[in-house]
């Protein structure tokens, strides 16, 4: 049985692997750390049967906003449950949750290069907003931006 739950500090194991599994440039355990510690209501597993399979972390910001903005920081499926409706499971849960929290913005950056993700992204209406020279050691990324409904 699959399902999406608020992270726990056990499941930090398992998000490393997934992680590594992912990214050129993975995200310490400290990382991952200080997202449960500062942004619980916005980091979400999903499980199938006992086995964490992916996971989506945000966080949500308000210095130059009337009302808070979301940041999707991190999103990753463990290979072998990719291009499963996994990931879009999960953007719906936090989108959701950023909703609750009054956010009226989500923004997040990805690589230029990684169109999949990009057009994951922009199934979900999210809009280039701008380009970030060398973000992604030495890569461009792509702000988009989506607005939610209130």
């Amino acid at each position: 049985m699959a399902s999406i739950r608020v992270v726990s500090a056990e499941d930090l194991d398992a998000i490393l692997r997934i992680e590594n599994q992912s990214f050129p440039s993975p995200w310490s355990r400290f990382e991952f750390k200080f997202y449960l510690q500062e942004f619980p209501d916005s980091f979400f597993v999903y499980t199938k049967d006992t086995t964490l399979i992916g996971y989506i972390v945000a966080s949500i910001h308000q210095e130059t906003s009337p009302y808070p903005i979301g940041r999707v920081d991190s999103i990753a499926v463990a290979p072998p449950f990719r291009r499963q409706g996994v990931g879009r499971q999960l953007m719906k849960r936090l989108l959701s949750a950023l909703r609750e929290k009054g956010c009226r913005e989500v923004l997040l950056v990805v690589r230029i290069s990684n169109h999949v993700a990009r057009e994951f992204y922009r199934s979900f209406y999210f809009q280039v907003k701008s380009q970030l020279s060398g973000y992604y050691d030495g890569e461009d990324g792509v702000v988009m931006a989506l607005e939610l409904e209130r």
